[in-house]
């Protein structure tokens, strides 16, 4: 794999017709496509091949209002992206679960910020083609696909139903993607050079040139005909404010989103074939995917409710057995396997995924003291607010009625107040917007009011969904591969 360090460049100046910053899947989807039509592509990234190179400091920066992890923590630097540091158990391996954004996401629901100038159906041949670069079984995610209506405790076309995650390897964006890219002939993968301005013809609103800093501590000067950000949404808006660029309108940072995950609701089944049912939601032995509940569309639409999914989790029984041998709380996947389940287990722990709807006081900012390369540290301001609590307490709610309503048990409220923010999807900071007065970027992914700059990733969504954001974002890479090889 020709993946070269920037140690080893003899030239202080480089060429190339696209330029994408980040080697991600955002940076890596992007290029699939444009190496196809032997587009030059130069890809380069701050972090190396493995994770203990990583380099914290370059992620360090500031927090406000509600609790949250920090941008460290919270973001990772390296070829693949945060696929380096995916951690959900597999067969065999390390990988992350998958799921695409569900139609009712890329509705207009009235808010007050504009949704997708985009419809879930323009997007559904690169949802396909990302199935494969990601190693994934077939774009089916409903509950017939998986299932049979018996094997599931529920499966209301019009209400709560199931749905499935699917599973896929880290390799794919650790190696097999890079190793394509690298041998098209086409594609350089430069790691250790992080990209610290963005350069200008302000005329035409052009970038000429961006310049990236080394590990080494050496500038090199990078011209490209065109230019896309695939940073992530911390750095693709910090990289925007540095230059100012992109925000006529005041929108480059704004709309910082999340996916809370909310514990607050606990499963008693009623009997021991429900309990059987349950299986259904574990990792499966014989293929990569697990069931989910799930709302349908008309659900969440009729009841003004946040989208979600919920992971099922039974919590071991709390027995002398059971505390002898340390198992405590509730089981991780892989526990469908442990046999009788009503014997091991007394509940079901419910793991709620959910949307948060943008809002534009949460975003990102420039903050007040700079990384060591000497550029300006971010500074994210996040709030849990009132219209967020009571879009999670309604759904709290529909959930204990309809999950009792289908005779698998009882539904108790064992907690609440605010949800765990840090699931690590940042997103919405450089939204995409039918015009200039809603966002950072046009429908195909152009910064408003320049000619050859892009930017790729979870930064332009304007509505996040509840779903892992990874199918998404390599989605959306490959149609913005295609319009730039046209």
């Amino acid at each position: 794999m020709t993946v070269v360090d920037e140690a080893s460049l003899d030239a202080a100046t480089l060429a190339t017709d696209v330029l994408i910053v980040g080697a991600g899947p955002a940076g890596l989807a992007t290029a699939l496509r444009l190496v196809r039509n032997g587009i030059e592509v130069l890809l380069i990234d701050s972090g190396s091949t493995d994770v203990a190179s990583r380099n914290p400091s370059l992620d360090e920066g500031t927090t406000s209002g509600d609790p949250y992890l920090g941008l460290v923590a919270t973001r990772h630097r390296q070829l693949g992206g945060t696929a380096g540091i995916w951690n959900t158990p597999l067969a065999g391996g390390l990988g992350a679960k998958y799921a695409p954004l569900d139609p009712v996401d890329f509705e207009d629901d009235g808010g007050d910020l504009p949704g997708w100038p985009l419809t879930r159906a323009e997007l559904a041949p690169y949802y396909q083609e990302a199935h494969s670069w990601c190693q994934l079984g077939p774009d089916r995610y409903e509950c017939r696909d998986w299932f049979g209506p018996d094997q599931v405790l529920a499966a209301d076309p019009d209400g709560l139903t199931t749905r499935v995650y699917q599973f896929g390897p880290r390799s794919a964006w650790l190696d097999s993607v890079p190793r394509a890219l690298t041998a098209s002939g086409s594609a350089r993968i430069v790691l250790g050079l992080t990209a610290t301005q963005l350069h200008r013809d302000p005329p035409r609103s052009r970038v000429t040139a961006v310049t990236a800093v080394g590990r080494s501590g050496r500038t090199v000067r990078i011209e490209a005909r065109r230019v896309v950000l695939a940073a992530g949404a911390v750095e693709n808006a910090r990289l925007l404010l540095v230059a100012k660029l992109g925000n006529q309108h005041d929108w480059v940072g704004r709309g910082f989103m999340e996916h809370p995950r909310d514990r607050s609701l606990v499963l008693r089944p009623a009997s021991r074939p429900s309990w059987e049912r349950v299986r259904a939601y574990d990792l499966a032995l014989d293929r990569p995917i697990a069931g989910r509940l799930a709302l349908a569309a008309s659900l969440v639409r009729g009841e003004r409710l946040p989208n979600a999914s919920a992971s099922l989790f039974p919590a071991w029984r709390r027995t002398m057995r059971h505390r002898l041998t340390g198992r405590r709380g509730a089981a991780g996947y892989g526990w469908a396997r442990q046999g009788d389940l009503d014997e091991v287990f007394d509940r079901v722990e419910l793991l709620i995924n959910l949307e948060q709807r943008p809002h534009r006081d949460n975003r990102i900012t420039l903050g007040t003291g700079r990384d060591p390369l000497g550029i300006p540290r971010a500074h994210l301001h996040w709030e849990w607010r009132p219209d967020d609590a009571a879009g999670l307490d309604r759904l709290r709610r529909v959930l204990v009625e309809r999950l009792e309503a289908t005779g698998a048990g009882q539904v108790e409220r064992v907690e609440g107040g605010s949800p765990d923010p840090n699931a690590h999807h940042h997103a919405g900071t450089t939204r995409m917007a039918a015009d200039p007065t809603g966002g950072v970027v046009d429908r195909d992914s152009r910064v408003f009011e320049t000619d050859n700059l892009y930017v790729t990733g979870a930064s332009v969504f304007p509505r996040a969904g509840f779903a892992n954001p990874s199918l998404t974002i390599v989605a959306m890479g490959l149609r913005l591969g295609e319009y730039l090889n046209r």
